[in-house]
């Protein structure tokens, strides 16, 4: 099964982005095509989870989206693995260093220059793990660097936190403080798993 996550536009007109869940990029590849085919103005992002590239087999399959270029991060487990098809004509710059901050999830930063301003769009994706204070003070470190250098940024993807238990989850409060604190809102607020687990998808900029 294929989850896709279509988003609003951005502050800036034309600028769109979408996120898929894919759960086997190599499975699902045609059916994200068939999607895209079928959209008026296709996005300038589209972030993948759970690519399912492996880091030891690599690609063994055709990933290509005609008019995009495919900057990866591939996983050392069975699931997971993350991917931004971006537009082609859209340079970017893998940040490296932020992925390297964030151990708890996989993830992909891409710097890029929108309007003349420095922007930085990323996708993560968290294992389904009980305990997440850990990814949440990585994450917070990562914002604070982006927002202190006065960065724009969009963040989204998989994050397997249950919103639900917001107010009974000193976890989750932490977490869903930080993204209001950093002026992130989540775009999914009901459920999308039978064990009640949301889906995050936070795409609202820390713009300054």
């Amino acid at each position: 099964m294929v989850v896709f996550s279509l988003t609003a536009k951005l502050n800036w007109p034309g600028f769109s982005k979408l996120h898929a869940n894919v759960r086997s990029l190599q499975k699902n590849l045609e059916p994200l095509a068939i999607l895209l085919s079928e959209l008026n103005h296709p996005p300038h992002f589209i972030a993948v989870t759970e690519t399912k590239i492996n880091k030891d087999t690599g690609l063994n399959f055709e990933p290509n989206i005609p008019g995009y270029s495919f900057p990866h991060s591939d996983t050392q487990y069975a699931a997971d693995g993350v991917a931004i098809y971006t537009k082609d004509n859209i340079s970017y710059v893998v940040r490296h260093d932020l992925s390297e901050i964030l151990t708890e999830a996989e993830s992909l930063w891409l710097e890029v220059i929108l309007n003349g301003k420095k922007t930085v769009f990323s996708v993560i994706c968290r294992h389904p793990a009980p305990q997440y204070d850990s990814f949440t003070k990585e994450l917070e470190n990562i914002l604070h660097n982006l927002s202190d250098k006065k960065v724009t940024y969009y963040i989204c993807g998989d994050f397997n936190i249950n919103l639900l238990q917001h107010e009974s989850s000193q976890q989750v409060k932490n977490y869903t403080n930080l993204m209001l604190a950093c002026l992130q809102l989540h775009t999914t607020n009901h459920q999308t798993y039978k064990d009640y687990r949301l889906q995050c998808h936070p795409f609202r900029p820390y713009v300054h």
